[in-house]
């Protein structure tokens, strides 16, 4: 077949029948398996709802002769068991093929053709091509290599790159050069290789890195605690109800057993709480399939859960910049042109970074001839990095040896030959620069004499100063919008930077951010030798920082008690990204090692993506708690109503009226938020509840504050009612008042300004369930047959008009505070 990236070899690899075979041996190719606290189908066959229902409809045919009304209840059964297992099998679908599609995929070559493969489907014998920027997805041995070199670390504890080749090492005890193992890094080149060990049988494996099983990603906080509270709740309604029962039976109040347990199984309908998570789960989704509109990935239903509590978000300069902006912006020096020829000779010959690239670029359009400067031999090299703020190369000029340097003014004037007053005066025009918000190189060089040794470093020698070089970078458009975005979004936007101190602040200041309380990354060295501890907290700029401690940054933070997020693009990013609470990466400009760490992928490097999804997370969260608000006011109100019946003996709750209640009235609501919209312009702090645990007890005051005047309201309704109407006729208007104060609540809460259905606050869908289910629970009772299908009788047109009134009154109230309030 056709040979791969300029490799070599001619690589078949192994059929689909081998690969399969290879798979059923080893099994998958996953380290750490991940629990599945998803709800399952068969959960839904036990649904306390349903159970209640069949309950109810058996004894009310077999016992009490009410043919009808038992077999709707059977039916009723039925259909909210099918309804919940299709939801639940939809959704759990649904997560699946997310989660596999957001996979990071591996080149393989099988039956001769190079394939897109998840790493847990590679086998033993699998041939797979590798390259800078990804996760070894598999121990394998290197058929074939290109400048391949690998980070280690997470094995050695070493980040110095492991160059690797191809052969065998027949010697080595450790790691081998010929092998590269599952979990490093590849950081350049590429190569081709054939996977030996999988799964289990790693190096990774083997070396007692952390088994078991990892936590669901997909199971969010919310849901947790809504698993938590179900089985206190469901206990307590159960003792309630079989108090109520047995008070009825004991003080003679009814000899009608059979009929007093059809009316428990009514109140404990009403009593049990919903599904919850299957709601939140929903409104996850909702926010996931949004996403993927505007060309989002989510990984996971946490991602939505993290942006919410999301309180710092973390970016380097890289990100602030706009692409393809960089230039010269001057050169300093009394020989220009010797100037320009000693910087293009410390630039990096092989992966110039992008300041020197932009001076390469200069330098040909200014007359230079780059390519025959740079053919002279290099003799030694040592690339510039963010940790030592300076770089250079050791060239042979015709027998006579160049150490050519550049990097940071204090660096590199510190190892040339001046006087401390050229120093100072060299210093203060950098600095001056530096606040124009432009990054300074000083250049220098040093000519080795004949008969001495070639140094082994950049600081064993003495410098001859050569001049200054500055490069001025263009701020994205966007960045200050987008900044004022986080803000009212209640997130603190930090930069890092590898600038000086005048730069970052120059550059943080264009974009909104204040340097009060900067700290630079000599202040973080010291701080971890003396221990003294720095304010991270009140910091906005970090200048002067290297890789590592960028990331030092994020685990303070995240130590202060912050929601960490952080962007980014290029390999150099990756341990940032890792560290974060939330990485964020982007489709068009990535790597793999940097997507597979990240939970959000936006589609472009356009900065208010990000903080576009972080006001659409916001708002997620808000329509969560506001459905959350009406379940939880709901069941309370639903609870005081069946106390109600308990205590009056009436038999009105019947298991028919709470299942239309739980089963359609409340879900048809309670869905009813997801588009709402009406926050997202208005101020949005994050979520306290998700990021430390720490519930709204405002907000649970306000639901049960609600649900017990709507309580009140209703079993106040129920007991006048149930002395002058049948128990039939009582059941059919509080289907009407319970159902209308339902719709009316979820109305108000939708937005909390006046004038929502004028603004357009209120989602169609939402206005448009609240006025049918209220105008089919009035009409039902009316409708001949049907109501009899429901146990229900025609009641007294007055009675449902108070019905109406009485379930408008509380949602009214609130309207009218909003004027008030206004």
């Amino acid at each position: 077949m056709a040979q791969f990236l300029n490799f070599k070899g001619d690589y078949n690899g192994l059929s689909e029948k081998k690969a399969s075979d290879n798979l059923n041996m080893y099994g998958n190719n996953i380290f750490t398996e991940t629990e599945d606290k998803s709800f399952k189908s068969y959960h839904y066959l036990l649904d306390p709802t349903a159970v209640l229902l069949l309950i109810s409809g058996l004894l009310q045919i077999f016992t009490l002769s009410q043919y009808v009304t038992g077999i709707m209840c059977i039916i009723m059964a039925i259909a909210q068991t099918v309804t919940l297992c299709v939801i639940c099998q939809k959704n759990n679908e649904n997560i699946r093929n997310r989660t596999l599609s957001a996979k990071m995929k591996y080149r393989v070559v099988r039956d001769e053709i190079l394939q897109l493969i998840p790493a847990a489907g590679l086998v033993p014998d699998d041939i797979i091509i590798v390259q800078g920027g990804e996760i070894v997805p598999a121990d394998a041995h290197i058929l074939e290599y290109v400048g391949l070199t690998v980070d280690e670390s997470r094995f050695t504890g070493d980040n110095t790159p492991v160059q690797k080749h191809d052969g065998a090492d027949p010697k080595a005890t450790g790691l081998k050069k010929s092998c590269i193992y599952a979990g490093t890094r590849v950081l350049n080149g590429s190569a081709v290789a054939r996977v030996v060990a999988t799964g289990e049988d790693t190096y990774r494996a083997r070396q007692g890195e952390k088994h078991g099983k990892a936590a669901d990603p997909n199971f969010s906080r919310y849901e947790k605690t809504c698993v938590k509270l179900r089985l206190p709740l469901a206990v307590a309604a159960i003792l309630l109800c079989v108090i109520g029962t047995l008070s009825q039976i004991l003080t003679g109040r009814t000899d009608n057993v059979t009929g007093v347990i059809v009316s428990a199984c009514g109140w404990l309908i009403c009593m049990f709480m919903p599904f919850v998570e299957l709601y939140i789960r929903m409104y996850n989704m909702n926010f996931v399939r949004r996403a993927e509109l505007k060309g989002a990935v989510i990984k996971n239903l946490t991602v939505p859960e993290k942006l919410n509590s999301l309180s710092v978000l973390v970016i380097d300069k890289s990100a602030v910049v706009a692409p393809n902006t960089l230039e010269v912006a001057g050169i300093y020096s009394k020989d220009t042109d010797l100037m320009t020829t000693v910087t293009v000779l410390a630039c990096d010959k092989d992966e110039p970074t992008l300041a020197e690239q932009a001076f390469l670029l200069n330098a040909a359009l200014g007359g230079t001839d780059v390519a025959t400067v740079k053919r002279n031999e290099l003799t030694a090299q040592f690339p510039y990095n963010d940790a030592d703020r300076i770089g250079g190369n050791i060239y042979n000029m015709g027998g006579t040896h160049l150490v050519c340097v550049k990097g940071a003014v204090e660096k590199v004037t510190g190892l040339c030959n001046m006087s401390p007053e050229e120093m100072f005066r060299i210093t203060a025009r950098a600095a001056a620069l530096a606040k124009r918000g432009l990054e300074v190189w000083t250049v220098a060089y040093y000519i080795i004499p004949e008969g001495e040794e070639i140094p082994k470093s950049l600081y064993a020698v003495q410098y001859n100063y050569m001049g200054l070089v500055s490069f001025m970078n263009a701020t994205r458009d966007m960045i200050p919008l987008a900044l004022q975005g986080c803000k009212r979004a209640g997130v603190r936007l930090v930069l890092t930077s590898s600038d000086s101190p005048e730069t970052a602040s120059s550059m943080g200041k264009k974009i909104g951010l204040s340097d009060a309380g900067m700290i630079s990354g000599d202040e973080i060295a010291e701080s971890t030798v003396t221990g003294e501890p720095l304010d991270y907290k009140k910091a906005e700029i970090f200048c002067r920082v290297n890789a590592a401690q960028r990331v030092d940054i994020i685990e303070k933070l995240k130590e202060a008690g912050e929601t960490v997020a952080t962007v980014g693009y290029s390999d150099s990013d990756y341990d940032l990204v890792a560290h974060a609470d939330l990485g964020i990466t982007s489709l068009e400009n990535t790597t793999g090692s940097v997507y597979e760490a990240s939970g959000l992928i936006v589609r472009d490097d356009n900065f208010s993506s990000v903080v576009e999804m972080i006001k659409e997370a916001r708002q997620l969260h808000r329509n969560i708690k506001r459905c959350i608000f009406i379940l939880l006011s709901t069941l309370i109100a639903f609870a005081c109503t069946s106390l109600a019946d308990m205590i009056t003996g009436y038999g009105i709750i019947t298991p028919m009226l709470a299942a239309v209640l739980t089963a359609a009235v409340i879900p048809l609501c309670c869905t009813g938020f997801r588009n709402v919209k009406s926050d997202i312009k208005g101020n949005m702090t994050p979520s306290g509840f998700i990021s430390q645990g720490k519930p709204d007890k405002k907000f649970f005051i306000r639901s049960a504050v609600c649900g017990l005047i709507c309580g009140a309201i209703s079993a106040l309704f129920l007991t006048l009612a149930g002395g002058v109407m049948s128990a039939q006729q009582v059941s059919s208007v509080m289907l009407t008042l319970l159902t209308v104060m339902t719709g009316a609540m979820c109305l108000v809460v939708t937005d909390k300004r006046t004038g929502a259905f004028k603004n357009g606050a209120i989602p169609k869908y939402m206005t448009v369930t609240a006025a049918v289910t209220s105008a089919a629970s009035v009409l039902l009772p009316y409708i001949p047959f049907i109501n009899l299908l429901f146990g229900f009788a025609v009641p007294n047109p007055l009675a449902s008009i108070a019905a109406v009134l009485a379930g408008v009154a509380l949602p009214a109230g609130l309207q009218i505070k909003k004027y008030l309030n206004k």
